[in-house]
């Protein structure tokens, strides 16, 4: 079976392209990247909630948010145990 390639996805997780697949140290940096970010636009964005359409758009940013951290999250792991190699 032909493992996938990890190609293009490391332009757009950048916190996922440097993880060495012996170096677990890697992984919990690149889990650290996510989680900090996510927090972070949580944060920012939470104010603007309870602002009517303002909120709402905000709701949308961080639910895309939060779509694209899970994602590179999986994306490390696969990544880190060479389920996806480069």
């Amino acid at each position: 079976m032909r493992m996938p390639d990890a190609g293009k996805l490391d332009e757009y997780f950048p916190a996922s392209a440097f993880i060495r697949p012996t170096l677990f140290r890697s992984l919990l940096i690149s889990l650290g990247i996510y989680i900090i970010g996510a927090i972070v636009v949580h944060l920012i964005l939470g104010i603007f909630i309870p602002f009517g359409v303002i909120g709402v758009i905000a709701r949308i940013i961080r639910w895309l948010a939060d779509a694209y951290v899970t994602i590179g999250i999986i994306y490390s792991i696969l990544k880190y145990l060479q389920v996806i190699k480069k």
